[in-house]
């Protein structure tokens, strides 16, 4: 009554076919016993690479092979078996496309690569498995810039994930035009170009928002549902002190909160109760949907999964969501208007949105985002301590000019405004001092204050300046190396976001995925693999003429200590052909 037939059960009646994917074992324990990237390629030349790739995909979704590689990197996690085995995964990928790259022929290995890839690409269970698993970031990371993985991800972003979002972003310069002509009308003054142009922009913009404001909301449930899967078990037992606070006080309140708002339908299962019918299927949901959720996170319970919390992109979708409500509602509501503040705020809002769009689109765009993104974080602690040079140097500056009257300075300007009368304004001041070297002459008139001008100077724009010079440098090096990493980790997301989505794209709109088409991809990725060598930037230079380096000596080294192998076997198997001798002379003596 069944078959197996492509990778897929498929029986004589009329149920869809069930993918299923084969794990072979003996496959799984040769590369769980490599401890090395050079391991790793040695059983990619040694074994067929169809097997590897096999076991290699297999491991992952059961996540029950005890893998040694990278233990330590995840131990103590409750994700660490899927974890670990999505980096043994990465070094599979990474050596098949190392064997495959060396290779003068390498039709015959991606001819046998291909089907197996194709069968991933079809498979729309294999990415949001991971994450049910709690596959963790970092391991993702690993494995990302792995050809036979971008290959994968690639064809899987061609076949619907690229449709939704070119039609979002759409829809947002859709949504920008509308709020750029209603901002025009409401506080620039500009005249309309028709009767009810206003009310046509705003009920269009109402319609684009509804809809991202849909999709954040149901990313926020997927992440919630994710995340109770498999909730924590604290024992709050184990706890002390303060974090034993920590953690009791906001699942009591929020106990306290809910016991309010059901508190008649409690009573009304202790009526039903006394009566004789039976409440235990209402018990047992109320645990399961009210009372574990709360136990594991509270914030969690109420929507706010905590992957979705931490990533700082949702609340920058939150903060473009709420004020484009609130312009538009304003905008037109009757008697109200749009005011300038609250337009500058979400002309704001609007463009980190683009660039949150924009970063799915390609790697050249992701790695100048994330390069910003790496300078905002690498920044904070220049910040704190610039911070703190600018308040000493502004309270110093203000008790020497603060009392001090306009008249007193000289100024060559009638009327001048006296820019350390007040502390904000010399905060002010000193800023565009320090950055732009803003400042009068006549101010400084006295020798003491000239020679706190000269420290202010040289702290800043000697010092500081140049170290932010070199923390931008160092950080933009940084973004070009892991941006691969984090591009094709954030297109992973947005594929399994999207995978409900990309359902009702029309079939002659997504591209044709076989055989052909992904040896073509695997191909071009292999080939770029091959030139990655010339990377830019000097971090990923220096790294890969230090893995360059660290390869060829590994190979001498093991070519070396093998050739002493062959020799002491040698010498073992003559010692003990000359023991066998001598023992049987003794025998016959």
């Amino acid at each position: 009554l069944a078959a197996l037939d492509g990778g897929h059960l498929v029986s004589a009646s009329k149920c869809p076919p069930c993918a299923i994917r084969v794990r072979n074992a003996s496959a799984i324990l040769r590369i769980t016993a490599c401890t090395s990237p050079f391991d790793f390629e040695e059983a990619a030349r040694k074994y067929d690479s169809g097997q590897l790739f096999d076991a290699a995909i297999g491991a992952v979704v059961s996540a029950v092979t005890p893998f040694k590689y990278d233990e330590e990197a995840h131990a103590g996690t409750e994700a660490w078996d899927a974890s670990a085995a999505v980096v043994v995964q990465a070094h599979v990928f990474d050596a098949i496309a190392t064997v495959v790259g060396e290779d003068e022929d390498s039709s015959k290995r991606v001819a046998v690569l291909a089907p197996r890839v194709l069968h991933l690409v079809e498979d729309d269970e294999f990415l949001p498995e991971w994450r049910r698993l709690g596959v963790t970031n970092e391991s993702i990371e690993n494995l990302a810039p792995s050809p036979l993985f971008r290959a994968v991800l690639d064809a899987k972003y061609a076949s619907g994930a690229i449709f939704t979002l070119y039609f979002e972003i759409l829809l947002f310069v859709v949504l920008v035009f509308c709020f750029a002509r209603v901002a025009s009308l409401d506080v620039l003054g500009f005249s309309k170009w028709f009767a009810a142009e206003k009310v046509v922009e705003v009920v269009v913009a109402f319609v684009v928002i509804a809809y991202f404001s849909v999709r954040e909301v149901s990313q926020m449930a997927a992440a919630r549902a994710l995340e109770l899967h498999s909730p924590d078990n604290v024992d709050p037992e184990v706890l002390e002190g303060l974090a034993y606070c920590a953690f009791m006080i906001p699942r009591r309140f929020l106990f306290f909160a809910v016991d309010l708002l059901v508190y008649p339908f409690f009573l009304l299962l202790l009526a039903l109760s006394r009566a004789g019918v039976d409440i235990e299927p209402c018990r047992k949901l109320l645990v399961e949907c009210v009372a574990r959720p709360i136990e594991h996170d509270p914030l969690t319970f109420l929507g706010l999964a905590r992957s979705w919390r931490r990533d700082y992109w949702n609340w920058f979708d939150v903060g473009f969501l709420v004020s484009a409500w609130t312009a538009f509602a304003l905008a037109i509501a009757s008697g109200s208007r749009l005011s300038e503040d609250l337009a500058v705020v979400t002309t704001i809002f609007l463009g980190v949105k683009l660039c949150s769009l924009v970063r799915y689109t390609d790697e050249s765009f992701a790695r100048f985002i994330l390069m910003i993104e790496k300078i905002v974080y690498d920044l904070r602690v220049f910040v704190v301590f610039f911070l703190i040079i600018l308040l000493v140097f502004a309270f110093s500056f203000y008790l020497f000019l603060g009392h001090h009257d306009v008249e007193d300075f000289g100024f060559h300007d009638d009327g001048a405004a006296h820019p350390y009368k007040s502390f904000k304004q010399t905060l002010y001041s000193l800023y565009l001092l320090g950055f732009l070297g803003d400042f009068d002459g006549d101010t400084f008139h006295r020798p003491k204050y000239r020679a706190l001008l000269a420290a202010f100077i040289f702290v800043t724009a000697v010092v500081l300046l140049n170290v932010l010079i070199a923390i931008v440098s160092d950080s933009y090096n940084k973004a070009t190396e892991t941006a691969p990493q984090l591009f094709y980790r954030a297109r992973l997301e947005l594929i399994t976001e999207t995978g409900g989505m990309t359902k009702y794209v029309p079939a002659w709109l997504k591209p044709t995925q076989n055989v052909a088409s992904i040896k073509k991809r695997l191909d071009d990725v292999l080939k770029e693999s091959r030139d990655s060598f010339e990377d830019p930037g000097r971090i990923g230079y220096a790294i890969q003429h230090v893995k360059a380096i660290v390869k060829d000596s590994t190979q001498r080294t093991v070519a070396d200590a093998r050739k002493r192998e062959a020799r002491l076997e040698k010498r073992m198997a003559d010692m003990e052909h000359k023991l066998d001798e001598l023992i049987g002379l003794l025998k016959n003596q």
